[in-house]
């Protein structure tokens, strides 16, 4: 094919711009911009996204457009891929580097676990002990320490059949509230979840990318509530954060749940994190147990 197509430049600007072109072929490609308006603010938009993927300072000469030297623009976005591929790497290593959560015995019965009520606040201590405790008795209590934020307290009740537990998570004051519901009829879950909510009037519908659908309501004072289910408890969250918070706030519920880790120890070495992660990953496994090939189990 010919440097011009269709009487302008564009299959081969790219290449004129990146100073690979022949000098005869630039030469055509200079003349045709000297009189095309078009082609010629087409070059330099993108001789500007060149430059600013180099970071190179290119002046161009007079009444010529600018021609970028130095790293190759496809250079630099492949290292800023190779960049994200390993970000996301150690993310997964860090994730999977959460210590297990506490199992609890196969003939423990979490809504009969809780037979009085339990609670603790304000001392960080107390409350990470009860918290302990109740997924000892097969709570799931997912951790929001991902989202910068801490257990600051805990209550357990019993609500008719089913029992909840709920957490308040933030930094200094509560910001979310995460109610976990249990019990052996799924209306009683229910029906535990949206005890003192707002109702479902007015809520809509949705879907999270970890393929759960939730619904969501608005509070009268600007914040939300929402309600998810999994097939051994109900979730309520209600939250100050903004609403479009939401998403990534019950995905990771949802992840951590599934995972079976718990928040890390305030004690603990991020590089003993690491180290734990890598080995679970190296040896497929995640949160003490063998990953299962969901397509194998399916044969």
């Amino acid at each position: 094919m010919g440097v011009l197509a269709r009487g302008h430049c564009l299959p081969v600007l790219d290449s004129y711009l990146e100073g690979v072109l022949a000098p005869r072929a630039s030469r055509r490609v200079e003349a045709h911009l000297s009189r095309c308006p078009d082609c010629r603010a087409v070059a330099g938009q993108r001789a500007r996204v060149l430059d600013a993927a180099r970071s190179v300072d290119a002046r161009p000469a007079a009444g010529a457009v600018m021609r970028p030297r130095g790293v190759s623009g496809r250079a630099v976005v492949c290292g800023l891929l190779v960049l994200v591929v390993l970000a996301g790497l150690v993310a997964a290593v860090w994730m999977l580097g959460g210590p297990a959560s506490t199992a609890a015995p196969a003939d423990v019965d979490p809504v009969r676990a809780v037979s009085a009520p339990v609670s603790a606040s304000a001392d960080e201590d107390d409350v990470a002990t009860r918290v302990d405790e109740l997924r000892g008795q097969g709570w799931a209590l997912p951790s929001l320490s991902a989202s910068g934020m801490r257990p600051l307290s805990v209550h357990a009740d019993r609500v008719g059949e089913a029992a909840e537990v709920s957490v308040a998570w933030g930094r200094t004051s509560p910001v979310v509230t995460v109610r976990e519901c249990r019990g052996a009829d799924a209306d009683e879950r229910t029906r535990c979840a949206r005890q003192g909510g707002v109702g479902v009037s007015g809520a809509s519908e949705a879907r999270l990318p970890v393929g759960m659908d939730y619904r969501i309501a608005d509070h009268a004072d600007g914040g939300w509530e929402a309600w998810l289910s999994t097939s051994d408890a109900v979730y309520r969250v209600d939250a100050s954060v903004p609403r479009s918070q939401a998403e990534a706030l019950l995905s990771q519920l949802v992840v951590v749940e599934r995972s079976g880790l718990a928040p890390p120890r305030r004690d603990e070495d991020p590089r003993d994190r690491l180290e734990r992660g890598l080995d679970r990953l190296l040896d497929g496994r995640v949160g003490g147990a063998a990953v299962r090939n969901p397509a194998a189990g399916a044969r």
